[in-house]
């Protein structure tokens, strides 16, 4: 062998050598990779199982936040029905509550009526005197009593009379002046004081409507007098009235048109007559009006011998809410008038 082969063999052997230790070299060092790899992939398994289980425990967590809000929720559906309840119960007993100051002024108001009439007794008095001076009026007039069917124009004039009497006119000069010497006062002004306490009864202000002026009145009038029948059909003047607290028909309009006649309402008293020629007696008010209420009433009854314009028949035996009621008011045909002026 040449000393020329000879090198090229170990320098073949050399590089073989020098490779397969590179190789070893490559094949150590992938070895300590997969090592760490394989560490890094443990830690992380490690961590993620962690993580899963923290997870897990959130989860738990939510479910149970879940379950307590579901029963909170429950808790406060509960609340709101009991509230509902609770509200309930509290408009009751402000119904209960307004019922019973409604009660309570309702009381008072009668308490205050009582009282009235406690006043009524004791001031509301014509006395003999006052009573015997209007019993001479009828004496004159012969409107005495008896039962028979009188003059109706004489009739309605006195009626008339006795209403501008109670309100502080001098009817009869003759009589007052014998009347005057024997009691020292004039009956037309003790007539008059007495009318003027019951208009302050029926608790009239300044500020009062022509309506609200005649709701009073009908409304005083029917709570202080029951109405009783007149055998001998007297004509009793309004002081007598309000003594008595009772009358028919005649009655009640005289009183009730020297309340109206008071309260400065321009009133007039009416005499009716129906199909079975009874009598009946109603007021007349010269009102464009009763505001919010029904009535009858007449355009114009100058015929009569009233004022020109409107006249609203009133029925002073009736409050003002009971004024429409059509087959008793259209059961009267008027056949007579005085105004009260």
């Amino acid at each position: 062998m040449s000393k020329t082969t000879t090198g090229v063999i170990l320098l073949l052997l050399s590089v073989s050598l020098a490779g397969n230790g590179y190789m070893l070299f490559l094949k150590i060092n992938s070895d300590n990779h997969l090592y760490d790899l394989e560490d890094q992939v443990t830690d992380a398994t490690d961590q993620i199982q962690a993580k899963d289980d923290q997870l897990d425990q959130m989860n738990f967590m939510k479910l149970q936040l879940e379950s307590d809000l579901e029963d909170i929720q429950s808790e406060l559906d509960d609340i709101m029905i009991e509230n509902t309840k609770l509200d309930s119960r509290l408009r009751k007993i402000q119904r209960e509550l307004n019922d019973t100051i409604d009660l309570i002024k309702i009381r008072d108001r009668q308490i205050s009526k009582l009282n009235q009439i406690n006043v009524t007794y004791t001031q509301l008095n014509a006395g003999n005197s006052l009573t015997s001076f209007y019993d001479a009026l009828r004496d004159e007039e012969g409107l005495t009593g008896g039962g028979s069917q009188k003059n109706m124009y004489k009739e309605i004039k006195f009626g008339r009379d006795l209403v501008k009497h109670s309100l502080g006119e001098n009817i009869r000069p003759t009589f007052e002046k014998e009347y005057r010497k024997d009691t020292g006062i004039s009956s037309y002004l003790q007539a008059n004081e007495i009318l003027k306490i019951a208009y302050n009864q029926t608790q009239i202000v300044a500020g009062d409507s022509d309506t609200e002026r005649v709701a009073k009145i009908l409304e005083y009038i029917n709570d202080l007098m029951d109405f009783e029948s007149d055998m001998n059909d007297v004509f009793r003047a309004p002081a007598e009235v309000l003594t008595v607290r009772t009358g028919d028909c005649d009655d009640y309009c005289f009183l009730a048109a020297a309340l109206f006649d008071e309260a400065g309402i321009k009133t007039a008293i009416g005499f009716y007559k129906n199909e079975d020629d009874s009598g009946h007696t109603m007021n007349l008010l010269h009102l464009e009006e009763l505001e919010g209420y029904s009535y009858y009433s007449y355009d114009d009854l100058t015929s009569k011998g009233l004022s020109s314009g409107k006249w609203i028949q009133i029925e002073p035996q009736r409050y003002i809410d009971d004024q429409n009621d059509e087959e008793w008011m259209e059961d009267w045909e008027l056949r007579l008038t005085e105004e009260i002026d």
